[in-house]
């Protein structure tokens, strides 16, 4: 009994893997190098599937770790200079916040805030008593419940 439902389990805890993670992965990658460059689907699934095979079999893990690091570079590097540009063109941090307190949706409830910025929206603890959220108490829970999703579901 023991063996069994521990095999099944694993069997299928890998076979749900491969239809929710590996299939969107596979898919969304391929939807991009279809609009990029022009391909077929069918042929950037495939070949995605062969860079992958040919990447792990001829470097093995040490490969993969190199592309991680290589991918972690370039996608900070990204988010860095996406960063810096926005924040220039906005006209700073002070521009920024200017900005986004004028930001009223066109359609708005009447006799509600709902849609409107709220004046300490840039405050990171806010009051306890009147702030929409629990200030030090989200601070101190939503880290690790986000760092555990982010672990367990890889």
């Amino acid at each position: 009994g023991k063996k069994r439902i521990k095999l099944y389990l694993t069997f299928l805890s890998i076979l749900l893997y491969i239809f929710t993670k590996i299939s969107v992965n596979l898919y969304s990658g391929a939807l991009f190098i279809e609009r990029a460059l022009n391909w077929s689907l069918y042929v950037s699934v495939v070949g995605i599937l062969l860079l992958t095979a040919l990447t792990t079999i001829g470097g093995g893990l040490t490969a993969v770790i190199y592309t991680d690091t290589l991918q972690t570079v370039i996608m900070l590097s990204g988010a860095a200079i996406v960063a810096g540009k926005s924040m220039v063109k906005i006209g700073g941090w002070n521009g920024l916040q200017e900005q986004y307190m004028a930001a009223i949706p066109n359609e708005t409830y009447p006799d509600t805030q709902c849609g409107h910025p709220r004046s300490d929206a840039f405050v990171m603890l806010r009051d306890p008593v009147t702030g929409d959220i629990p200030g030090r108490g989200s601070s101190s829970d939503s880290s690790p419940r986000a760092l555990g999703t982010g672990v367990l579901t890889r």
